[in-house]
């Protein structure tokens, strides 16, 4: 179960900020970029990294209909052009 609530204007999902890809406290084209070469197979990941597949999948599936695809990158698009 994911746990949500609302940090400010942001939203939070277990401590890392809604449409958050890449960990770095703020959702914006990074992530997009992120989830966009995650869907095309060129995201790549040092082996020291910790980086955690099936944790980042849980993340992706932004409209939450257990499906990572185009529809997830298009709701983190309108996400973020709704808060510029």
């Amino acid at each position: 179960e994911i746990h949500e609530r609302l940090v400010g204007s942001e939203m939070c999902i277990r401590d890392r900020y809604y449409g958050d890809l890449n960990a770095d406290k703020s959702t914006n084209v990074n992530d997009v970029t992120s989830l966009q070469m995650y869907l095309n197979g060129s995201l790549f990941v040092e082996e020291d990294s910790i980086f955690d597949e099936n944790r980042y999948k849980i993340y992706c599936d932004l409209n939450d209909d257990g499906k990572i695809d185009v529809n997830d990158v298009t709701v983190l698009q309108k996400y973020i052009s709704m808060r510029v």
